[in-house]
């Protein structure tokens, strides 16, 4: 898995800090935003934020289920007798915030900056 991919994955799990850590969101989101800010000024960040991911359960799964699937197979998820999902990565069209979709059976939500729903991202 490249920088990137992580990157990204850790990006977009940001916004369900609340949900998935609780009250160790804010001081999570700090450590995760100073990563990612030395991520996006070049430096290689992926190990560090994977080890400070990993130190939850919820935020571990998450990563886990992101980035498992390799990169050229992430425009599916296969399960047999379900439906095919056309992409695993979505992203707002005005932003660009992205939105992960681990299952048919999320429903792809709107973008909460832009109340605009996230698009599919093909690669």
């Amino acid at each position: 898995m490249e920088d990137e991919d992580v990157l990204r994955a850790a990006e977009a799990l940001r916004r369900f800090l609340p949900e998935l850590v609780g009250d160790a969101a804010p001081e999570l989101d700090r450590e995760l935003g100073a990563l990612l800010e030395r991520g996006r000024a070049g430096e290689s960040v992926k190990v560090p934020v994977l080890r400070l991911l990993s130190g939850y359960d919820a935020t571990r799964e998450w990563m886990r289920r992101a980035l498992d699937v390799p990169t050229k197979y992430r425009t599916f998820q296969p399960h047999p007798g379900r439906t095919r999902l056309p992409a695993v990565r979505y992203a707002c069209p005005r932003c660009g915030q992205e939105w992960y979709r681990f299952s048919v059976l999320d429903e792809v939500p709107s973008c909460p900056d832009d109340e605009v729903p996230y698009e599919p991202v093909t690669e």
